[in-house]
């Protein structure tokens, strides 16, 4: 019975309750860290330019592994302030968006979903971006979860994959 008071001394005491909050100076300061945008993402519009004066060497055995995407064409990253009428229609269409992730976690994971859903919701408010639970096994199995603006302020800047998890299961086929 002295261990349990003990215990409960620890827990609720003031510092270990700052330490172990959910919300304390730490995680807020991490939580409001805005980081820098690279330049060609600090334009309204991004686009993606094909670039025919580039190629990749055609290796025969990715050929027959890869044949839907071997002979894709290199494309670059460009910015701009404006698009067209159909391209302006194209991006505000409502969407169903999912995401995955598999292998192991990753810093960042968290700031890619925020991203998405960001870009997502900013093109159409009713589109919706889902989270597949536990990686590749919530996508064979259909466990998802939508991702909500609560949830994107909660794991924002909090590293890795918490928010739906991942796995290392292969999809073969």
């Amino acid at each position: 019975m002295g261990s349990e008071i003990e215990l409960d001394y620890l827990l609720n005491h003031p510092v270990a309750s700052t330490v172990t909050a959910d919300f304390n100076s730490e995680t807020l300061a991490r939580r409001s860290f805005l980081p820098k945008k690279i330049k060609i993402f600090t334009q309204d519009y991004s686009s993606l330019k094909d670039q025919p004066q580039y190629r990749f060497t055609n290796d025969k055995e990715a050929q027959k592994v890869l044949p839907d995407i071997i002979n894709n064409p290199v494309q670059k990253v460009t910015g701009g302030d404006e698009i067209s009428q159909s391209m302006k229609q194209a991006f505000s269409k409502k969407r169903n968006i999912g995401v995955v992730f598999s292998g192991g976690p990753a810093p960042g994971g968290h700031n890619v979903i925020a991203g998405l859903f960001d870009e997502v919701k900013r093109y159409n408010s009713e589109s919706k971006v889902f989270g597949f639970l536990m990686g590749t096994d919530g996508l064979i199995e259909s466990r998802y979860m939508e991702i909500t603006r609560e949830n994107v302020d909660a794991h924002l800047n909090m590293g890795g994959f918490s928010m739906i998890k991942t796995s290392k299961t292969k999809i073969d086929s």
